[in-house]
C-alpha cells in the first residue's frame, strides 16, 4: 500500500552504566624547591578532561592519598583543581588518587585508585 512503514528488526541493545566511575591517572606534578623541600601540585587526567577543568561535569570530586606501607593516608579532597603536597629532604613520597562521584542517595561511588606516582627528594 501507498505511504505505510515497513519496519525492520530491533537493533542490538545498547546498556549505559553510569553507575561505575573512570579510573584516573595521577599526572606527573609541576612544582618548585623551596629550602630543599619539594612543593607540588598533582592533579588528574580522568574521562577525558582534566579535573581542573571547568568543565568537568562527570565527576563529584577527587581524593588523594600517601601511600604507607600497604595503606592510604587521605591528605585531601578536592571536587577540581590541583592539591599541594609538600616532600622534605631525605624524603620519598608515593601518592595514589581516587575520583567519585554522588549518586541519588548523595552516597559516593568511587572509582579504583590510580596509578602510583613516586616524588624523591633524596
Amino acid at each position: 500500500k501507498k505511504n505505510e512503514k515497513v519496519y525492520s528488526e530491533y537493533s542490538n541493545e545498547l546498556k549505559i552504566d553510569n553507575s561505575k566511575v573512570e579510573t584516573p591517572t595521577l599526572t606527573n606534578p609541576t612544582g618548585y624547591a623551596e629550602g630543599g623541600i619539594i612543593n607540588a601540585k598533582l592533579s588528574i587526567f580522568v574521562e577525558g578532561i582534566y579535573a581542573d577543568s571547568e568543565k568537568i561535569n562527570s565527576i563529584s570530586g577527587w581524593e588523594l592519598y600517601e601511600k604507607v606501607g600497604s595503606k592510604y593516608n587521605l591528605i585531601d579532597t578536592k571536587p577540581n583543581g590541583a592539591i599541594e603536597v609538600s616532600v622534605d629532604i631525605g624524603e620519598s613520597k608515593t601518592y595514589v588518587a581516587r575520583v567519585y562521584k554522588l549518586n541519588k542517595k548523595n552516597e559516593k561511588v568511587y572509582s579504583e585508585y590510580s596509578n602510583e606516582l613516586k616524588i624523591d627528594n633524596i
